[in-house]
């Protein structure tokens, strides 16, 4: 059968039941890609005329991906433009205005978070469209959301580079299908999944909070992580001597960043954000007040642990006016975006700390290990990291003294001393 005569064959059936096209697709299996690019063409057409389910829309486009795939085309050129043609029909299909993306300001009005965890939700709600379409929230169920936790599955940590560029920008069903061929690619974290599937349960929860869904589906999804992913943990003893021996004492951000992330257990964000008037004294005791945090308990007060002294913090302070450390942006507005990538390659360059599970997070680790160690309780210990309290009792109440936390963290010992700030 010549191409014209399938793709007529095809209209006629798609005429007929327009939401049965993955099946009449699958018939259909024509070779030309110049046919594939018409195919995409009535898919369109079919979702903005007939008002073809999103969900058949979405299969009709996955066999598209799945037969262009197969295909030996020899203009790799035409093959990637049809799936760049797949990618903006997933991205540009027509806006319900009231799905996930309606909850994103409603959310954001509300619960006030901080710009990179509204750009992640972003992220989120971007990536959930492309997998099961711009749905009313009404419609979504829990077979959508398992469909957005596969597919997040197969995506990778980090796109390769040698993926061409055109390309990056292709909806991640795509990136998945791409990424399955290759098993060299590691995959993104659980955590990862857990905290983009976890945006999707807040912003349906406003939509059950106010009683635009009766339940919400993202609830009771677990996330499995059967690929054994490996947890962050602290440095050793070892490591930190490689650390301090290599840090630079000609960089300030490098190097308070890393002082400040051993004797506070701070995240990098934290200690990023914090400014001169940040460091306080109330009741006798000098203070980090950590205002930029992540969530409510986040915002915390951590006393300054004697051996900052011991290394020429004070002086250091004197010297500033507005941030403690210099961070430039990155490209997508991340405070630390920069940093994290500098800091990781002169870990892993410099300091010659080469085990993966040692990052920037490993002296939050560290330090709670310390308080333990140092026999500090646990409830003061969720005050310092800024986690929330384990037990409902526990979140009564203002929290523990400024004096009493002051006590907590000179109690604790670092097994090495960071060289002085000259």
């Amino acid at each position: 059968m010549s191409d014209p005569e399938a793709y007529a064959r095809v209209r006629v059936a798609l005429d007929a039941n327009p939401e049965n096209l993955a099946e009449k697709l699958e018939k259909a299996n024509a070779d030309s890609l110049s046919y594939r690019k018409r195919l995409v063409g009535y898919v369109e057409e079919a979702a903005d005329d007939v008002g073809l389910r999103a969900r058949d829309a979405m299969d009709a486009l996955r066999t598209i991906d799945r037969i262009t795939e197969e295909a030996n085309a020899e203009d790799e050129r035409q093959a990637n433009e049809l799936l760049s043609t797949v990618g903006r029909l997933k991205r540009s299909r027509r806006k319900t205005g009231n799905g996930l993306e309606a909850l994103l300001d409603t959310w954001r009005k509300r619960a006030s978070p901080t710009d990179l965890s509204f750009g992640e939700a972003e992220i989120s709600v971007r990536r959930f469209v492309e997998v099961c379409g711009d749905i009313p929230i009404t419609d979504i169920t829990k077979a959508h959301v398992r469909d957005f936790r596969a597919v997040l599955e197969r995506i990778p940590r980090r796109i390769p580079r040698r993926i061409p560029n055109k390309q990056r920008a292709l909806p991640i069903t795509v990136i998945a299908e791409k990424t399955e061929q290759d098993g060299s690619v590691q995959l993104i974290s659980s955590a990862t999944i857990r905290k983009q599937i976890g945006f999707i349960r807040t912003l349906l929860g406003v939509a059950e909070n106010d009683g635009l869904i009766d339940v919400n589906p993202a609830q009771g999804i677990r996330i499995v992580d059967d690929r054994a992913e490996k947890a962050r943990l602290p440095f050793d003893e070892q490591h930190l001597r490689q650390i301090f021996a290599s840090l630079p004492t000609n960089d300030p951000t490098l190097f308070w960043m890393v002082c400040l992330a051993y004797t506070t257990g701070a995240r990098m964000g934290e200690i990023a954000a914090l400014t001169v008037d940040n460091v306080r004294t109330e009741d006798g005791v000098q203070f980090f007040d950590v205002l930029d945090g992540k969530t409510v308990n986040a915002r915390r007060r951590i006393p300054l642990h004697p051996i900052l002294d011991e290394i020429g913090f004070p002086v250091y302070l004197k010297t500033r006016k507005g941030p403690l450390t210099d961070h430039r942006p990155d490209t997508k507005n991340r405070l630390t975006g920069y940093f994290q990538k500098n800091f990781g390659r002169w870990l892993r360059g410099k300091a010659k700390v080469e085990d993966t599970t040692r990052t920037f997070h490993s002296f939050r680790h560290g330090f709670r290990d310390l308080a333990l160690s140092a026999g500090v309780d646990e409830v003061l210990i969720e005050r310092l990291h800024g986690w929330a309290p384990a037990t409902t009792g526990r979140g009564y109440g203002t929290g523990a003294s400024l004096p009493r936390l002051r006590d907590a963290v000179n109690s604790i010992r670092f097994p090495v001393t960071p060289p002085p700030w000259p």
